[in-house]
């Protein structure tokens, strides 16, 4: 998210594999000095079996 607006989104399918499994995703952003950015997962749109597992990194190009 990016001050509220949702800019990229992610899918993964396990295919009744016992492992966890990963949908991995990357987005650039040209951000500004207010810009507020987090990671946020919808309940209700979208499945998510195993719980909340999030990661985020952020850095400066």
């Amino acid at each position: 998210m990016l001050n509220g607006v949702g800019k990229v989104r992610t899918m993964v399918y396990s295919g009744g594999s016992d492992y966890n499994d990963a949908g991995p995703n990357l987005v650039v952003l040209s951000l500004r000095k207010e810009d507020r950015v987090w990671v946020a997962h919808f309940r209700g749109q979208g499945y998510n079996e195993y719980g909340h597992l999030t990661t985020f990194s952020g850095f400066l190009i």
